[in-house]
């Protein structure tokens, strides 16, 4: 069944209308995928609001993306050096990116779940 010669007309007069705004828009997208990836892409607010959803028995997160690794949680000095070295030796691994929020080894002893013996 062919189209109607009304909807066949309006549609080749919109394809002719949006063509450069359409041109513009496909290569906006093209620029921005092949953009390298950065932190001006992830505000502070954003970093705030994925920290403030990690559960506190789970408060260390790892994205990656392109070859950066982007670490973030809750953790003591030692933990985010020890991370950021592994991270680091990853292969493929371009940069590290540490977004972390410090805290004093006691604080992590008393969020840390106690262990218990278990005799058999």
């Amino acid at each position: 069944m062919a189209l109607h010669s009304a909807v066949s007309d309006t549609t080749a007069h919109i394809v002719e209308r949006s063509r450069p705004d359409r041109s513009a828009y496909l290569a906006q997208l093209d620029a921005d995928s092949n953009r390298a990836p950065s932190m001006d892409r992830m505000g502070c607010a954003n970093v705030a609001h994925a920290l403030a959803g990690m559960p506190l028995d789970d408060r260390f997160k790892i994205v990656t993306e392109r070859g950066v690794v982007y670490m973030m949680g809750r953790v003591t000095q030692r933990e985010g050096q020890v991370g950021a070295d592994v991270a680091r030796g990853v292969s493929g691994v371009t940069k590290v990116v540490k977004m972390f929020e410090y805290i004093p080894e006691e604080e992590m002893r008393a969020l840390s779940p106690k262990t218990s013996k278990v005799e058999l």
